[in-house]
């Protein structure tokens, strides 16, 4: 079933770029299991925010998450290297990706479904309230509960495939789970070295101290002047060491 789930997202990109006349922006996906009974997951409005939701709010017989990583091809990620706002290039990939990964899960729950199973999508997440910088359902923590990668001083999880790319996810009744992620891909965190992403942060929401989410809410809000509403900047990523790997 696990293959099985692997060969239908790949198939279903296919599809979708054959279907809408769209370019394949994307490397082969990562896909990973986090148990609805791993610790990270029943401590997201711990760790995220009171007001996240949960898997049984999806799915009251939720055993598991499924989340998948949908890496960016390299020309992708250089584009993106430099400058203050997005490149057209990461906001046309990230745009693209968000609107097919809404069809993908619907698909992938469609999928589940027909094997004997129950499984709802997570949608497409958003900010808790307006004036709250949270989302109501955090894929990068999910991720980081399935053993996707570890988190870098840039806030983003590194995967064995790099961070220039997005994370989705569906909730289902399959009992898998994989283990977390125990090593360290960020060389500050490793070595005390690197650091780039914070130079190359545009508004400074990157130290050694923290992440200043407000900070880096400027740069979304300037790009969804121009992006369609879009809240898209990736420069804490595009260009790093960890960027693309594997």
């Amino acid at each position: 079933m696990r293959q099985g789930i692997e060969q239908a997202l790949v198939s279903f990109i296919d599809d979708y770029c054959h279907n809408n006349n769209v370019a394949n922006m994307w490397q082969q996906p990562l896909v990973r299991y986090a148990s609805v009974d791993n610790p990270i997951i029943r401590q997201l409005k711990t760790l995220v925010h009171p007001e996240h939701r949960m898997p049984e709010d999806f799915l009251p017989a939720a055993k598991s998450i499924i989340s998948y990583y949908l890496p960016f091809k390299e020309n992708i990620g250089k584009s993106n290297i430099g400058g203050e706002l997005a490149s057209p290039e990461w906001a046309k990939a990230y745009a693209t990706t968000n609107k097919m990964a809404a069809q993908l899960n619907l698909q992938l729950v469609d999928y589940i479904k027909a094997h004997g199973f129950d499984a709802a999508s997570s949608g497409n997440p958003g900010r808790i309230a307006k004036d709250i910088h949270f989302s109501n359902w955090s894929q990068r923590h999910v991720a980081y509960a399935a053993g996707h990668g570890s988190f870098g001083l840039n806030n983003m999880l590194i995967t064995e495939r790099g961070c220039c790319g997005r994370f989705f996810s569906v909730i289902t009744s399959l009992p898998f789970a994989d283990e977390e992620y125990q090593g360290e891909r960020c060389l500050y965190k490793s070595k005390g070295a690197c650091k780039l992403c914070m130079a190359a942060c545009p508004v400074g929401a990157l130290t050694t101290e923290g992440f200043d989410r407000l900070k880096c809410s400027i740069m979304g809000d300037k790009s969804a002047a121009i992006y369609n509403g879009d809240t898209i900047c990736g420069k804490c990523v595009a260009g790093m060491p960890y960027a693309y790997r594997g």
